[in-house]
């Protein structure tokens, strides 16, 4: 299982923009249903900061994943509203409540 930890830091102002392109990011996610895949996305409680989870079962499925044009298009808007980010941590997996 490949995991991934990203967070960064919205410009105030471009929280709605924000929002509003995570929720059609993840609409693209699971337009394409691949079950091999998993994508969260977490606003902290200082309403700037996000933190978001993407873990796959492969690298195939990450490679899947990071072909379709939902994801390109996320990631080149994200950029630019940024004022901390984003960092991406893949982790390795120690103990689950499910595994």
């Amino acid at each position: 299982m490949i995991q991934f930890l990203i967070q960064y830091k919205i410009k105030p102002e471009l929280v709605e923009e924000q929002e509003t392109a995570i929720r059609a990011f993840l609409d693209g996610i699971r337009s394409v249903g691949d079950p091999d895949a998993y994508y969260g996305s977490f606003k902290e409680e200082d309403g700037v900061s996000y933190t978001h989870i993407a873990r796959f079962e492969s690298e195939a499925a990450l490679k899947r994943f990071q072909s379709q044009p939902h994801f390109e298009a996320f990631s080149t808007g994200l950029r630019p509203r940024c004022v901390e980010g984003p960092n991406a941590t893949k982790l390795a997996l120690v103990a689950a409540s499910d595994r």
